[in-house]
């Protein structure tokens, strides 16, 4: 299996890196995430500067790339560019704070799983609802859909937005 990771909250965020080092235990992995914070940046792309894209270590076994543009950005990148083969599916998170109701309007995390999903990809976007953050929780959350979501297969341009409780 192979899984493209993306995020918004930043190629070194403890979501991010939690999933990737755990998912690398039975799939192929690439990450591919903002250099830097981009929570609320929606389905922005960035058009008017050159993206940058930077090899970076954040688990063993991991391929990563940290990039200076959006989640929206970062897939598109990763899609068209840096993924050698097609992934099998892309997971936005693990995000630290719920995107619930009107919030996935200005979610980064929600903003890159839908951006996978229009280029035809099965995506889901996974955000922890609130502190303390337990990435455990969030990662077998994680494993469960994603094998769901590849053996009943989603609807075209669809993805799911998953939001994990404390506990």
């Amino acid at each position: 299996m192979r899984i493209l990771i993306t995020n918004d909250d930043g190629i070194r965020a403890p979501g991010i890196c939690a999933l990737a080092e755990r998912l690398a235990e039975r799939a192929e992995v690439l990450v591919v995430a903002p250099e830097r914070q981009q929570s609320a940046a929606s389905h922005g792309i960035t058009l008017h500067k050159p993206l940058h894209v930077t090899p970076v270590e954040i688990a063993p076994g991991v391929t990563a790339y940290e990039v200076n543009g959006t989640p929206a950005d970062c897939v598109k990148l990763a899609l068209g560019a840096l993924c050698p083969d097609q992934p099998d599916i892309v997971v936005s998170g693990i995000n630290e704070g719920a995107n619930l109701g009107l919030d996935i309007l200005y979610s980064g995390t929600a903003a890159a799983a839908a951006e996978a999903a229009l280029l035809g990809l099965p995506a889901l976007a996974v955000s922890l609802t609130a502190a303390p953050f337990e990435f455990a929780a969030g990662v077998r959350v994680t494993e469960r859909l994603a094998e769901e979501i590849l053996r009943r297969k989603l609807a075209e341009n669809t993805f799911l937005n998953v939001n994990v409780p404390p506990g």
